[in-house]
């Protein structure tokens, strides 16, 4: 308001003294507000406790934003107005830009960069938070791409067992996903399929079954004593095994891990995307 009032002289000329204490009350009842509202208050001390910022003065905040752009007379029957119910001291409204900064802040204190976030953080964005960027042509596209490595991927998962068999691909027994490892995996995969192939596809439960996957690479790569994201990196952006280097030969005796592993970073990117992040 500061600006238009100092940008457009006639304009702040004509308005009358209640008009402008109006304005002047307005503006500050939008930028500060009661601190029993939200600020948190510290019994054993007995006051407010002001963590995004304060406590501000009517007075104050008037003179320094209007002072050299009101008469005196107005701005200080808008302080007059402001404090006319016993309150003297203000919290920063969710308006504010210290209260748009605080926020701002605890989120990027809560939330690690994109591209380090955990499966189970994105689920907790993805609960807390719109799927903005759902249908856009981006996220289609990942959508699309995550669709055809789990079709890979579940023909060579190992087969159910028959008759109290092991299943039929016979990877080394150490490295071979069998009983309820195997029945989470495959349900989680044919979860994110579901979703996938719906209109609105519920980004939260995209993530937790995701997080299933994560954990189930996380059993094989504790098994050669490395971290996920190191046997993850082995196999880069391809769907075979080819690529995967420093990894057991048992371990690649398997293909689906690869196949895995490799779904998991782009389910890492469909989430992203599908955030808006």
């Amino acid at each position: 308001m500061r600006e238009r009032l100092k940008d457009n002289p006639e304009w702040a000329a004509a308005l009358t003294r209640g008009s402008l204490v109006k304005l002047l009350v307005e503006w500050f009842h939008y930028l500060y507000e009661d601190p029993a509202n939200e600020t948190p208050y510290n019994s054993r001390e007995g006051g407010y406790l002001y963590i995004k910022g304060g406590p501000y003065n009517a007075e104050e905040e008037l003179r320094g934003n209007f002072e050299d752009v009101v008469p005196e007379d107005a701005l200080m029957a808008a302080v007059e107005e402001i404090q006319s119910d016993g309150l003297f001291d203000w919290a920063p409204s969710p308006r504010h830009q210290a209260s748009v900064d605080f926020y701002e802040d605890a989120v990027a204190d809560d939330y690690p960069p994109d591209d380090e976030a955990s499966f189970e953080q994105l689920g907790e964005i993805a609960a807390a938070e719109p799927a903005t960027g759902i249908n856009s042509a981006e996220e289609k596209a990942a959508r699309a791409i995550v669709l055809d490595q789990i079709a890979e991927l579940k023909d060579a998962l190992p087969k159910p067992p028959s008759h109290g068999g092991i299943g039929h691909n016979h990877p080394p027994e150490e490295f071979e996903l069998h009983g309820d490892d195997l029945e989470v995996t495959v349900e989680s995969i044919d979860a994110i399929a579901a979703e996938l192939a719906s209109d609105q596809p519920n980004v939260e439960i995209v993530a937790k079954k995701a997080s299933f996957l994560n954990k189930a690479v996380g059993w094989v790569a504790g098994k050669i004593d490395t971290t996920i994201e190191e046997f993850c990196k082995s196999f880069g952006k391809n769907l075979g095994t080819a690529a995967a280097y420093g990894l057991p030969a048992a371990v690649l005796t398997s293909p689906y891990w690869g196949k895995m592993a490799v779904l998991l970073g782009s389910l890492k990117d469909w989430l992203l995307v599908a955030l808006g992040m």
